[in-house]
C-alpha cells in the first residue's frame, strides 16, 4: 500500500537512476523554471496590492516599493535566490509524463512530504555568508481566487516582516546597510510565498512545491558560491542546489553526508513492456536495499 498523501517528483530514466544511486534530488533557481513568466506573476500581484496602500510620503514605503519592483526587474529574482524542487499530487498525471518524463518510459517518484530536506554541501563552515531557509511542500495556486487569497495571507503577515524594518529606522545604531538588507529579506520573505502562484494554463500538472531561499550576508555570489552547482540547460547556465534526506549529521538546513530521500512508491508512465516495466523497477530498488518500495504502473492507456 502506497502512504498518502504523497508528492510525486516526475523524472526519465537516467533521471530515477541517478536519484536512488545518489538519494539526491535536484532543485533549481527559480529564474530558470519551464514557465518564463512564474518568477514575476506573484511579485506583480503583490506589487499592485502594495502600492495602493503605501504612503508616498513615507521613506520606508518608498523604498519597499522600489525594491519590491526592482526584484521582478527582467523576469530574474532581485536579491532573493529562490530554489525550486517541483512535484504532482498526482502519480499517473498525463500533463506531467509528458512534460517532465521525457521520451519512452519514465517515472514518478513518491516522496513523503512529512519529512525534511536538506541541502547538501562540501563544507558547512564553508557557507557561512549563506544563510538558508525552506518552505515545506506547498500547493501551486492556479485559480485567480486562490491567488487574491494568498496575496491576503502574505500582506498580512508582510506587517510582521515590515515592523522589523520600521524599528531599524528607530535604533541609534543600525548603518544603512542593516537597513538596506532588512528590506530585501522583508521582501524575500513575501516573495517566497508568491512563487507558489503560476498561471492557470498549468493547472493539469497538480504541481506542489518544495522552497529553498539561499540569502547572503555578504554577496549574493558568494552565497551562490558556496550552495550551488550549476549545469546547462535549454535556458543557459543554470543553478541548482542538492537536496538529501535528513539526518543526525544535518547542521540546520545544511548537511555533509547523503542520507536516504524518504521515497515511498515509484509510478510507471504508461509503457509498451507491461509486466517486464515492474520487474525491472522491483530489481533496481532491490539492488538500492529498498525492496518494500511500492510500485504502481500508470492506469492511462498506452498509445505508442
Amino acid at each position: 500500500m502506497v502512504a498518502d498523501p504523497l508528492v510525486w517528483h516526475y523524472t526519465d530514466g537516467p533521471g530515477l537512476l541517478s536519484i536512488l544511486a545518489n538519494q539526491v534530488l535536484w532543485a533549481t533557481a527559480s529564474g530558470y523554471l519551464n514557465d518564463s513568466g512564474e518568477v514575476t506573476l506573484g511579485q506583480r500581484l503583490l506589487l499592485e496590492r502594495f502600492t495602493s496602500l503605501v504612503d508616498e510620503k513615507d521613506p520606508v514605503f518608498t523604498d519597499l516599493a522600489r525594491r519590491l519592483e526592482r526584484s521582478g526587474a527582467a523576469g530574474q529574482p532581485g536579491a532573493d535566490w529562490f530554489f525550486i524542487l517541483s512535484a504532482s499530487r498526482s502519480p499517473d498525471s498525463l500533463a506531467m509524463w509528458r512534460t517532465y518524463g521525457g521520451r519512452g518510459e519514465s517515472y514518478a517518484i513518491g516522496l513523503d512530504p512529512a519529512h525534511d530536506l536538506r541541502v547538501l554541501v562540501d563544507d558547512v563552515d564553508g557557507c557561512a555568508h549563506a544563510v538558508v531557509g525552506t518552505r515545506p511542500w506547498s500547493a501551486v495556486r492556479y485559480d485567480p481566487a486562490e491567488q487574491d487569497a494568498l496575496v491576503d495571507a502574505v500582506f498580512t503577515e508582510f506587517a510582521g516582516e515590515l515592523a522589523a524594518v520600521l524599528t531599524l529606522t528607530e535604533t541609534p545604531h543600525a548603518t544603512t546597510t542593516d537597513y538596506l538588507t532588512a528590506l530585501d529579506r522583508t521582501i524575500e520573505a513575501a516573495a517566497q510565498a508568491l512563487l507558489l502562484i503560476k498561471h492557470p494554463g498549468f493547472r493539469e500538472e497538480q504541481e506542489t512545491r518544495h522552497t529553498t531561499i539561499v540569502l547572503g550576508e555578504g554577496t549574493r555570489e558568494q552565497a551562490l558560491a558556496a550552495l550551488a552547482r550549476f549545469r546547462h540547460t535549454p535556458y543557459g547556465v543554470t543553478p541548482y542546489i542538492q537536496l538529501t534526506g535528513d539526518s543526525a549529521a544535518a547542521t540546520g538546513h545544511l548537511t555533509t553526508e547523503r542520507a536516504p530521500l524518504p521515497i515511498r512508491a515509484v509510478a510507471i508512465s504508461p509503457s509498451a513492456n507491461g509486466a517486464a516495466a515492474r520487474e525491472s523497477v522491483a530489481a533496481l530498488l532491490a539492488s538500492h536495499r529498498m525492496p518494500d518500495i511500492a510500485i504502481i504502473s500508470s492506469e492511462i492507456p498506452f498509445r505508442g
